[in-house]
């Protein structure tokens, strides 16, 4: 699955846009992490750690979370920056809410 995802991040790059990669799972695909702006690394309900461990990880790793409650979202965020995450989204609603 690397070629066509790469194809695609390369064009969108070429056209001076910002790309991001969710493969959906944690993924250690150093091609396209290193073709893309920012790979989400973590998606779900609760933080983890950063576990890739490659240089620039941290500046280009996003975590995204869903279900949280406004009590927690402090405690997330911090366990994100904490963990070395640069990006943090998280919501209190389900996988289809937007921003």
């Amino acid at each position: 699955l690397t070629e066509p995802v790469l194809a695609v991040t390369q064009y969108a790059n070429s056209r001076g846009l910002e790309t991001v990669h969710n493969p959906g799972a944690p993924s250690h695909d150093l091609v396209l992490f290193d073709a893309a702006n920012i790979t989400v690394l973590r998606e779900g309900h609760t933080p983890a750690d950063l576990r890739l461990r490659v240089p620039n990880a941290a500046r280009k790793s996003a975590m995204l979370l869903h279900q949280v409650s406004e009590g927690k979202w402090q405690q997330y965020f911090e366990a994100a920056r904490s963990s070395g995450y640069q990006f943090f989204y998280a919501t209190d609603g389900g996988w289809s809410s937007s921003p």
